[in-house]
């Protein structure tokens, strides 16, 4: 399906362009507004852009950016985390920016790719996942949100780890991570307290990919995206210990790719209709009331791994 191919083939050009150098979440936090950071590929690239709950006020976040891919907004919503190929390493490097775009800033600038950028509820460090030829698998790194030197908090050779999404309480970092490297795709959710410490598995669901994970504004349940085979992606949602998991999207008809829960209780995801391109849509945590938010006629979605 087409989320493993986009993986897989992004790692594989991490590996090659990592090795011969010289030397692609987000949780709501209480009192964010609720305003969704997605990109877009109707001018030809991957441009951020913003839009209320709703779908309306539609607007391009920059427009300086190269193939830029979101991660999310601060808690205060002043400003807004992302990586993009713009900056001086060689491959995606995580950024921060004002929500208009300006006073932009790169964080990283070493060799590798870089994903999934996330705020601490204190709006002062980003996690982040990186892969570089030092690290040979995709790992968890903390930077300040004002620079500084990066800071590993896990190291787990030859498994890859990824999408990492900080609880509101600023408690627990979960991440998606591939099963001891397994032959076969399976991704599974792992908790870590904050700092890389304490790792405890919470799904275990062989030969799917489970990711996206994403906690709601009171930190009491995680969201995330379950997909296996050839069959679609779905939203589940869950207590933090992976007990009384719940089908949000089963009777949607939508393969879903992303998603992430709103402050004001609701989920949005990006999905892929069939023979359609992937738009972003919103439901109730119960299932109920889904609304489409995007009739671009182009890919939108909330983060770069689809």
């Amino acid at each position: 399906m087409h989320r493993r191919s986009r993986i897989v083939s992004l790692l594989l050009a991490a590996v090659v362009l990592a090795l011969t150098s010289s030397t692609e979440a987000s949780a709501a936090f209480p009192g964010q507004p609720n305003t969704i950071v997605f990109w877009s590929h109707r001018n030809g690239q991957a441009d951020l852009f913003k839009m209320k709950a709703n779908g309306n006020g539609q607007r391009i976040i920059g427009a300086g950016f190269a193939n830029a891919f979101p991660g999310q907004l601060s808690p205060d919503g002043s400003r807004v985390t992302f990586v993009s190929d713009s900056g001086m390493g060689t491959g995606f490097d995580v950024w921060v920016a004002d929500v208009d775009g300006a006073n932009a800033m790169e964080l990283t600038s070493f060799d590798g790719f870089f994903f999934d950028p996330s705020w601490n509820p204190a709006g002062t460090k980003i996690v982040f996942s990186v892969y570089t030829a030092a690290t040979s698998s995709l790992e968890v790194f903390t930077v300040n949100a004002n620079g500084g030197t990066p800071k590993r908090i896990t190291d787990t050779p030859k498994i890859d780890e990824y999408q990492p999404v900080w609880s509101p309480e600023g408690r627990w970092i979960v991440v998606s991570a591939n099963n001891d490297n397994d032959a076969v795709f399976n991704y599974d959710l792992y908790r870590y307290a904050s700092d890389g410490s304490r790792r405890m598995r919470i799904t275990d669901t062989p030969k799917r990919y489970e990711g996206s994970p994403d906690f709601s504004a009171d930190g009491n349940r995680v969201s995330f995206v379950s997909a296996g085979g050839s069959g679609q992606g779905d939203v589940m949602t869950m207590k933090l210990d992976g007990m009384v998991a719940r089908n949000v999207t089963k009777n949607v008809g939508v393969d879903v790719t992303q998603a992430i829960w709103l402050p004001n209780g609701r989920i949005a995801f990006g999905g892929r209709p069939v023979g359609e391109d992937i738009e972003i849509w919103t439901i109730s945590a119960d299932g109920s009331g889904r609304d489409r938010l995007t009739f671009n006629g182009q890919d939108d979605d909330l983060s770069e791994v689809t």
